[in-house]
């Protein structure tokens, strides 16, 4: 929501960021009984998947490309 702000929402998303991957990872772990490492692994590639998926269906509309 504050992603709009000069400066202070590029931070504010880089923080937003980083807490969601580590909850995530966090989630992961407990729920499927992952070791950390596989953990992290396992939603990295989730993270990946989602930036393909966005990519594909943003370029198109051109919101990517400018």
């Amino acid at each position: 929501m504050l992603g709009w702000i000069p400066i202070l929402g590029a931070l504010i998303q880089l923080v937003v960021f980083i807490w969601t991957l580590v909850t995530t990872v966090v989630a992961i772990r407990q729920a499927l009984d992952f070791t950390t490492g596989r953990a992290v692994v396992t939603a990295v590639i989730a993270w990946l998947v989602l930036v393909i998926v966005y990519a594909i269906i943003l370029i198109p509309v051109g919101v990517l490309t400018g």
